[in-house]
């Protein structure tokens, strides 16, 4: 599966990110992250559902957000 945005494509099965510059590197959830935006694509993504797609595994807490 691949997913085309502006000048980037996301290459779900091959795990990679390609640019204009070629190979853009990602950390794994990073990755894991963008591809779920990209699947959810013209739907808003609640916090809920973003912990369970991309942090399920439970490994590290999902990153607080910076005061305003």
């Amino acid at each position: 599966m691949e997913y085309v945005f502006g000048e980037y494509i996301l290459d779900v099965t091959r795990g990679e990110l390609q640019g204009p510059d070629g190979l853009v590197p990602l950390e794994p959830r990073a990755f894991t992250l963008l591809a779920h935006m990209l699947e959810q694509s013209g739907r808003l993504v609640d916090k809920d559902e973003l912990i369970a797609a991309v942090w399920a595994d439970g490994s590290s807490r999902m990153p607080r957000s910076r005061p305003r």
